[in-house]
């Protein structure tokens, strides 16, 4: 059986420690990290603001985040001064990073498929309040960022398409995830008057392959059918969403994600999941790959049964789910071979290939070729 194959190119920004000093500090280290991976790797600046100057008008592309100190300016509300950036890619899609929360460790996050994000004005005090996009989808809000600890040191990692269409970020401290989110480009299924920016952005409490009620949706993957469909907007948005177009309506969807192997009770034994992959195995490795490896499966997103929502949507690239008889394995930071397009298995070298993937948990296998040895939790 073959390895998981990458299919795009990733430049990876690992193990970034930042000792602590201030939750303002290590929210301002992570923003600048990201900004700083993220123009290296096509994004362009539209518009930012250090909390004391903001753009002066549509066309000021001054970059003000220019240290981890000038992403200090927090507010409560959105009509308040506040450091903030966003960000361009090719297909127009924007990025926002704002520290906005209630306390120092809670940034938010957002983006705009049709690129719509504006200031509230371009003067005192206006082009310091957040900026809005009518079409925004809020991928992380009023939830932390770096954790609460006034002691852990923290260490961020970053993934970017080196084109531009995709963006991954983990945080982690004292061996525990304090946040991960991500926004991307996936390949679409439905059709492109539905779907016309195939972009799509979450934040995930949780990535164990096991879904449980009392979790859902913190859970990446889910699991779709009965009780598993929620309202979007509930339980603090954890999910995947996306912005997309039915009825002639422009419209924000939860997407799920199914691989088929997902359960609601880790001994694998709940009636509705008989007969499925993970439930067939009698042991970590499946008799069908000679007792080596791990079943790797992809992403396949559908919606929630809000109407004009359900259905099929999109698959996910360069991201499995890695399953055993565990719910947990493979788990944090488990390193897996892989292959890139126009690799030769067991002839380009090294042979075999190693490391070329990395486990966030069962249910997030993220590319890491050449990133590090290892990745960092702690």
């Amino acid at each position: 059986m073959t390895a998981p194959i990458t299919q795009k190119a990733w430049t990876i920004t690992p193990n970034q420690r930042r000792p602590y000093t201030t939750l303002v500090d290590q929210v301002g280290f992570w923003a600048y990290t990201n900004k700083t991976s993220l123009l290296a790797s096509s994004w362009t600046v539209k518009f930012t603001c250090d909390g004391s100057i903001g753009p002066s008008g549509p066309s000021d592309t001054t970059d003000r985040i220019t240290s981890v100190a000038t992403f200090a300016t927090r507010a409560t509300t959105d009509g308040a001064a506040q450091s903030y950036l966003v960000l361009q890619n090719s297909d127009g899609v924007q990025l926002l990073i704002t520290y906005r929360g209630a306390t120092d460790d809670v940034a938010q996050v957002g983006f705009s498929p049709g690129g719509l994000y504006t200031p509230q004005g371009f003067t005192n005090p206006t082009h310091l309040f957040k900026p809005t996009a009518t079409d925004e989808i809020t991928i992380h809000g009023a939830k932390t960022v770096v954790g609460t600890s006034i002691t852990e040191d923290r260490l961020t990692h970053v993934w970017c398409a080196s084109d531009g269409s995709g963006w991954r970020t983990a945080i982690y401290g004292s061996s525990a995830q304090r946040s991960v989110m991500h926004c991307e480009k996936i390949t679409r299924i439905a059709p492109t008057s539905t779907f016309p920016v195939p972009y799509l952005g979450g934040t995930h409490s949780r990535l164990s392959r096991v879904v449980n009620q009392s979790d859902f949706p913190g859970l990446c993957p889910m699991q779709f059918g009965g009780a598993a469909y929620q309202t979007l907007g509930t339980v603090n948005s954890w999910g995947f969403f996306a912005r997309v177009f039915t009825a002639a309506v422009s419209r924000s969807v939860r997407m799920f994600a199914q691989t088929y192997i997902g359960s609601t009770s880790s001994t694998l034994s709940t009636p509705e999941y008989s007969g499925q992959p993970a439930t067939l195995m009698a042991s970590t490795n499946c008799a069908s790959m000679g007792g080596a490896g791990i079943l790797c499966w992809p992403l396949n997103l559908a919606g929630e049964t809000t109407a004009n929502l359900d259905g099929p949507w999109a698959t996910m690239i360069d991201w499995f789910q890695g399953v055993t008889t565990s719910a947990s394995s493979p788990g944090l930071t488990d390193q897996l071979p892989g292959y890139e397009v126009g690799d030769v298995p067991n002839v380009s070298p090294p042979s075999p290939r190693t490391n070329w993937w990395v486990a966030l948990g069962a249910a997030a296998m993220w590319p890491w070729k050449n990133a590090a040895a290892t990745m960092e939790i702690i």
